[in-house]
């Protein structure tokens, strides 16, 4: 139902939502991964040219995990506008900067939640990732929000519903292997499609 719902509001707003989450991945607020051993494994290997290319990999990665905090709530605003049939665009990514302290301590405390729960097993790790999954939904929502407040609520909001949540990820899977067939292109598709879904789940919620 929550796969239906995201494509029925993405009929007609394709395109919009390919460059608003292309942008949203380029600044760091959709997929962001951090890795800092880059530069030292790539100048042990190889020249001078691949140690400058690797800095700036590296100085990209933190730039963009840092401005990527209060754009991952921008693009969580995005696509509750769009289910709710609202008037959204690129601005919407831009729109909590005012937030930018909040949004980058957010990032960083679930950051290191889910890093203190891996340290148990991988499993606790996942477990705590869907739990605090839908704090920045919640930031998204009202910026009146401590940190610590939407992480409460999102466990509280997450608690019975983390097994329902992991079953909507999984329903993509056959999507994402097509995507890899497509060299990755398929993905300026089906990263819309999830977030959309991703968007009703926390609205059903919600409500």
């Amino acid at each position: 139902d929550f796969r239906k719902m995201g494509r029925d509001v993405l009929s007609g707003n394709w395109l919009l939502a390919v460059l608003v989450t292309l942008l949203a991945v380029l600044l760091g607020g959709a997929v962001y991964s951090g890795s800092f051993s880059i530069f030292c494994n790539i100048q042990e290997y190889y020249g001078n040219l691949h140690i400058v290319v690797a800095s700036m990999i590296t100085v990209y990665q933190i730039v963009t995990f840092i401005i990527g905090s209060s754009v991952e709530i921008g693009i969580c605003s995005f696509y509750i506008k769009l289910q709710r049939r609202e008037d959204c665009g690129c601005n919407d990514l831009f729109a909590y900067f005012n937030i930018f302290g909040k949004a980058l301590l957010l990032r960083l405390y679930i950051g290191l939640l889910i890093f203190a729960w891996s340290l148990l097993l991988i499993v606790p790790g996942i477990i705590a990732a869907y739990r605090y999954s839908m704090a920045t939904y919640l930031l998204s929502q009202n910026r009146e929000l401590g940190v610590c407040q939407a992480v409460a609520l999102s466990k509280k909001m997450m608690d019975g519903h983390k097994g329902r949540l992991f079953c909507l990820d999984i329903s993509f899977i056959g999507w994402y292997l097509l995507a890899c067939l497509t060299f990755g292109l398929g993905m300026l598709f089906l990263t819309p499609y999830v977030l959309s879904a991703r968007a009703a789940f926390f609205l059903d919620l919600q409500y």
